[in-house]
């Protein structure tokens, strides 16, 4: 009977001098699926269309292969572009919600998932904001197709950096 108290009593100071672990707040469920996402979407497009990162490359760094690209669309390439563009928001609104974790930043109380998705939306806001600054531009200006090709080269800029 000694020896069970006393083997009791070292297992209950093991466990007070034990410290708890602390939580990681990069190992969530929910962002393994948020960065899978992306990287299953991107291998669906890279599957269909060939060298879509040597294009969006060479778009970004040419600016006459650029304006080639502009000129030449197609159905398929829209679906395409869509997807990139989502892969984009995504990606930069993670890496934004890496930036915040890291650093203790939190807006309005926010915390995990759902300052993940303040931040897509703040993403997408500005860059559809920034889309329709670009459109009443070349409203006014009567150059629909320069400030057109402009968005599309800044939202290759997106694409190619995400």
């Amino acid at each position: 009977m000694l020896i069970t108290l006393s083997g009791h009593t070292i297992i209950n100071n093991f466990q007070l001098i034990a410290e708890s672990i602390p939580v990681d707040p990069f190992r969530k469920d929910w962002l393994l699926v948020i960065i899978m996402v992306p990287v299953v979407l991107y291998l669906t497009i890279s599957t269909t269309k060939k060298q879509v990162f040597a294009v969006l490359t060479r778009t970004v760094l040419s600016n006459r292969y650029a304006s080639a690209q502009f000129r030449g669309k197609s159905a398929g390439r829209l679906i395409t572009d869509l997807i990139l563009g989502t892969i984009a928001l995504v990606n930069i609104a993670t890496f934004i919600y890496f930036v915040e974790v890291t650093f203790d930043i939190s807006f309005f109380g926010f915390s995990g998932f759902f300052l993940w998705l303040f931040n897509l939306g703040v993403i997408s806001l500005f860059i559809l904001f920034r889309y329709f600054i670009s459109v009443i531009t070349g409203e006014i200006t009567n150059s629909r197709e320069t400030f057109n090709e402009y968005y599309y080269n800044i939202s290759r800029f997106y694409m190619f950096f995400s």
